[in-house]
């Protein structure tokens, strides 16, 4: 599967959920939407994370998550995105050299599209 470029959404993104440390934003487009991930994924928030990518599978049956601008990512989170990824059907792009040293340090070998 080819990665479509995040940065090219026709229309304003839709916002799917916000909180005092991320926002999550729909890019609707032919082929995979884009989720793009804005600020930080911690316990306080992973629960809703989750939730919403649940929610996002009804929009597109493929998902490509740009993690460009997530500053920070927990354990738990990153765990939750490398099963998302590894079960099919949803891709990271624009992973910050943080989180993919994360990866690797947990044994998610890749790390980049995991």
């Amino acid at each position: 599967m080819n990665s479509p470029d995040p940065r090219g959404c026709a229309s304003l993104p839709h916002l799917l959920y916000v909180d005092h440390q991320l926002r999550i934003t729909c890019c609707p487009m032919p082929g995979p939407s884009i989720i793009r991930l804005v600020g930080e994924v911690d316990a306080t928030n992973q629960q809703a994370l989750a939730e919403t990518l649940g929610r996002a599978r009804r929009i597109d049956e493929w998902l490509v998550l740009d993690v460009s601008e997530l500053e920070f990512l927990g354990v738990e989170g990153a765990r939750m995105l490398v099963v998302l990824c590894r079960a099919g059907r949803t891709r990271l792009v624009g992973t910050p050299p943080h989180v993919v040293r994360l990866f690797r340090a947990m044994g998610w070998a890749g790390g980049q599209g995991v």
